[in-house]
């Protein structure tokens, strides 16, 4: 009786999916999707915000907006991700399927650095919104505070120091936008 060695099953099975770009935008789509049915609780926290500033309306609640801008970094880095891996050379993409194991360049969330390696250009605006993702994929939109104190300012290209902590309705704009470059620039529907 002939023995299946089922780790190499799942390894088979683990990089088959890796290694599908449409995998990843399915994903990407998916997260898109959920932000999206987030959205208008998003816009109503933002228009009771402004009622509750002139003193009209009592502190709005769940506002989602770290949450929204969390699904839409995991989306971006998933886009990402689909393009890079049919960029793969023979030899990573050998390597994956021997070893079952995710290369170092996927395993990061730096939005901005993931953006460069697709090859589209990005001006500070750009930057900035992709370093707020950023700080909502890894803490902003699953935890209240960070892992350690923090002033939650990055240097930006420009070799200036910038607040990652900002938030305001129109970031749901401008990250729907750069959405939409990423994804004509990876040229997947």
């Amino acid at each position: 009786m002939l023995k299946t060695d089922w780790d190499r099953v799942y390894i088979n099975n683990f990089s088959a999916k890796l290694l599908n770009a449409r995998e990843w935008i399915s994903t990407a789509d998916e997260l898109i999707g959920a932000a999206e049915t987030l959205i208008p609780q998003t816009i109503a926290w933002w228009d009771n915000l402004k009622e509750w500033s002139k003193g009209r309306q009592s502190f709005p609640q769940n506002g989602y907006h770290s949450t929204v801008l969390m699904l839409y970094a995991f989306a971006i880095e998933n886009l990402c991700k689909g393009y890079l891996v049919n960029r793969l050379s023979s030899e990573e993409k050998e390597s994956i399927r021997t070893n079952g194991k995710l290369l170092g360049k996927f395993k990061d969330h730096n939005l901005a650095r993931l953006v460069e390696l697709i090859g589209l250009r990005h001006d500070l605006e750009d930057e900035d919104m992709l370093r707020r993702l950023e700080r909502a994929s890894v803490w902003g939109g699953r935890y209240p505070v960070p892992d350690r104190y923090s002033k939650e300012r990055s240097t930006y290209s420009d070799g200036q120091l910038y607040s990652t902590a900002l938030l305001g309705r129109a970031d749901l704009e401008r990250t729907q936008t750069l959405i939409q470059r990423i994804r004509a620039h990876v040229d997947m529907p």
